[in-house]
């Protein structure tokens, strides 16, 4: 059974897309993570993007963008859902140290070179153009 996990393409009023940037990976990726007990996919996303970030989001759609699935070098069966976010402001509520990531907007046409792993990349190329427009 795989891990389910949910996360946005936050993008704000300048059309930045935001990528965090996980020091345990050393890599840039988009905000998500792991879905909690009595939470659906879409409030995991929010929630996760808030922690990560330090912004507020509000979905664009309530369907996914993309469902990425892939295998982690532990072994483990990993199952994500992206949404289509805005970014609507700083978070105002406590965020735990430990769950907030370094956040760097990029523009749209660099998101693709920024991205640390090559299935974010594949997943960046086929919504890149649902993206722009936005």
């Amino acid at each position: 059974m795989a891990t389910l996990k949910a996360g946005t393409i936050l993008i704000n009023s300048e059309n930045k897309i935001a990528l965090v940037y996980r020091k345990e990976d050393n890599g840039y990726s988009f905000p998500k993570g792991h879905l909690e007990k009595g939470e659906n996919l879409k409030e995991c996303a929010i929630r996760e993007t808030e922690e990560e970030t330090g912004h507020t989001c509000e979905l664009i759609k309530n369907k996914e963008i993309n469902i990425t699935k892939y295998i982690t070098p532990s072994g483990e069966n990993v199952e994500t859902h992206f949404y289509l976010a805005k970014d609507t402001g700083l978070v105002t509520r406590y965020i735990d140290p430990k769950d907030k990531e370094e956040t760097v907007w990029i523009g749209i046409d660099e998101v693709e070179d920024k991205l640390s792993y090559e299935n974010l990349k594949e997943l960046w190329k086929n919504i890149k153009n649902e993206i722009k427009k936005q």
